[in-house]
């Protein structure tokens, strides 16, 4: 399936407003075997390429729940519901965080 007018247009102008561009190549016979790869500086060959703006590495967000206890005992759960059944039936007196983390994926 080839690009629209509007695709090439779309990716050609994001090249130029200086966002990194990928291509592959559209038949299967040819080396690369159809993965999206890098391109510095694209020739723009549409009858052999497709090209796209590298798309951004998509974000996860993990979260915890961490009961920490007076005696420094620290205790990290998936489930909040679990947290809090450990938080509130401990005679430790603890605290309990939420956690969150961002990677990228």
């Amino acid at each position: 399936m080839s690009m629209t007018t509007q695709q090439r247009i779309d990716v050609m102008l994001a090249a130029d407003a200086g966002k990194p561009i990928q291509r592959r190549q559209r038949f299967s016979d040819f080396d690369g075997d159809g993965k999206w790869e890098y391109v510095a500086s694209p020739k723009w060959d549409f009858s052999q390429f497709d090209y796209r703006v590298t798309p951004e590495p998509k974000k996860v967000v993990t979260v915890k729940y961490r009961v920490t206890y007076a005696d420094g005992g620290v205790r990290d759960y998936d489930n909040i519901d679990d947290a809090i059944k450990r938080w509130t039936n401990s005679f430790f007196n603890p605290t309990l965080q939420k956690i969150e983390k961002t990677t990228n994926e």
